[in-house]
């Protein structure tokens, strides 16, 4: 980043190499957003802690609630060229260079460290500030006064503002944005707006404009869509059925404003657009961000039906005719938290080795919070291509839970042998896992719930399906079928010996591997006879 490096004041770079010695001293090999918002409050007097004072918000307040639930992470003492920024912290520079860019400043200052973080929009930082009474709104409003600006130039994806059908552009702001639409963008846009003005909402929501790209037939988005083998026309009744009959009454398009999740969703739309290298928003970079976006029934239409944005963005750059998506990062790695932070080195993102652990293994845990509470839950499950398959009963807590979109962590662990050190301090084991976070779509389909059901028996016993009697449909009916796709995830592998202390080679103590594997028994009949008939 030498060339944004070069744009940074000296307290914005002194705060960038504060976070660098926080992950250093935490032990951690990537800077994220927490360790910059650390830096940050380090460095008193400057823009962004007045921003925070103005706001009412004591920036050591900010450092204690961060690092009370950051915890105590990481393992020995970093050198601090062994650090790295990881892809949340590149996502925030971005953020923060943009900011300078729409407030006409020609360096990237504490301020704009400031609203990169609020921009980012997810992780303990963003959480800590948006709990403490601090929004991206406020936060540039009090920057530009403290920079003796009148008005603040906002970024239209966060900033509230109607869509004019006549001037075709943004209320409040956002023109820049809204000219690096193409035509059929706009129209998209407008046509959404008009889906939610008809059904009597007063906000443009992310299934409102996944309408509007779906009427916009012949377009890339489209296009895109029917090479990912999936029908417009069943996408539009699957959302339209989620939707359902939310309105007030016909509205006035003037009285429609953009939603939270509109605002993020554009908002991906232009780093999509950015990130490929193209100069404008098209209908292909609305796709990209409704998917990015991660949530709501178009997500979880989407996903049902088997779009995901690793296969969507291929299809783009096929569709446009490019070589290749370098340029656009993976989302299973996008966020934080799909990233392994603890001895990276271990990590594996590649698609097939997540899969052979999931084929291998029978048992996953669950994690979820309910009310507050947070809920580690066994279970099995099945794999059908990039989607884990769970099931029981539709009275069960935690399947209850989940089919409201609430989102989960899985975990899967295979054990393969104990690690014996020369001392206690280095045993260890040696092992396969895979983390995955999402939410959970139901599967209702009658015929495609039968085939999860019966990827369950096969996954525990093969063949086994083809002997055994079906559900029948009063079964189908007491058993919940969920769906969640295996999209960010990743793997951690640990092989090989105990790593020892060099000084410790010398003592005349046993060290190895003791291997270990889940074998089958020999079988056990179940004694009661068949009944005759």
């Amino acid at each position: 980043m030498s060339m944004l490096w070069q744009r940074f004041t000296e307290r914005a770079k002194r705060v960038v190499i504060a976070a660098q010695e926080e992950a250093a001293h935490a032990g951690e090999p990537y800077v994220s957003p927490e360790d910059v918002v650390l830096g940050l409050v380090k460095e008193s007097d400057s823009v962004a802690t007045k921003v925070l004072e103005r706001l009412g918000v004591a920036p050591e307040r900010v450092r204690r609630e961060i690092e009370r639930r950051l915890g105590v992470h990481g393992g020995r003492r970093l050198n601090n060229n062994d650090v790295t920024l990881d892809p949340r912290t590149k996502h925030v520079l971005d953020f923060a260079y943009d900011e300078a860019r729409q407030l006409k400043t020609n360096y990237i200052g504490t301020e704009h460290l400031l609203l990169g973080i609020l921009r980012e929009g997810e992780g303990i930082a963003f959480e800590t500030l948006t709990e403490l009474g601090v929004d991206i709104i406020s936060a540039r409003n009090e920057a530009a006064s403290i920079l003796g600006e009148k008005n603040v130039i906002p970024v239209s994806p966060e900033t509230p503002g109607n869509i004019d059908a006549a001037e075709e552009t943004p209320k409040g702001g956002g023109g820049m944005l809204w000219q690096r639409f193409t035509e059929r963008a706009k129209r998209v846009v407008i046509a959404a707006q008009e889906v939610a003005a008809n059904a009597g909402e007063p906000y443009v929501s992310p299934e409102h404009l996944m309408l509007g790209l779906i009427n916009e037939s012949d377009s890339v988005a489209t296009k895109v869509l029917e090479r990912l083998g999936v029908s417009t026309e069943r996408a539009r009744q699957e959302i339209e059925r989620g939707i359902g009959e939310r309105g007030y009454g016909k509205l006035s398009a003037n009285d429609v404003t953009l939603d939270p999740r509109m605002k993020r969703v554009l908002d991906f739309a232009y780093d999509e657009s950015r990130q490929s290298n193209t100069n404008y928003v098209g209908t292909e970079h609305l796709l990209l961000g409704i998917i990015r976006e991660g949530d709501g029934i178009s997500y979880r239409v989407l996903s049902k039906l088997g779009v995901d944005i690793v296969a969507a963005r291929k299809e783009v750059v096929s569709y446009l005719g490019g070589e290749s998506a370098a340029p656009v990062r993976r989302e299973a790695r996008d966020r934080q938290r799909g990233i392994v932070k603890r001895l990276p080195q271990r990590a594996n993102y590649d698609r097939s080795t997540i899969h052979a652990i999931l084929d291998e293994a029978f048992v996953c845990h669950l994690g979820f919070v309910v009310d507050g509470d947070p809920y580690v839950i066994p279970t099995n499950y099945a794999r059908d291509g990039d989607r884990l398959i769970l099931h029981g009963s539709p009275a069960s807590r935690m399947l209850k839970t989940l089919r409201e979109g609430v989102g989960v962590c899985v975990t899967v662990t295979i054990l393969d042998g104990l690690v014996l050190a020369r001392s206690a301090f280095h045993h260890s084991v040696n092992y396969r896992s895979v983390v995955l976070f999402g939410k959970a779509t139901v599967i209702d389909d009658p015929e495609e719930k039968k085939e999860a059901l019966r990827l369950f028996v096969e996954h525990v016993a093969p063949g086994r399906s083809t002997e055994a009697r079906p559900p029948n449909d009063k079964e189908l009916k007491q058993t919940l079928v969920l769906a969640l796709a295996i999209e960010e995830v990743s793997a951690k592998i640990r092989t090989g010996p105990p790593v020892d202390d060099e000084e410790d080679y010398a003592l005349p103590v046993w060290a190895g591997v003791i291997p270990l594997k889940l074998t089958h028994g020999d079988p056990i009949p179940d004694e009661r006879p068949a009944q005759s008939e």
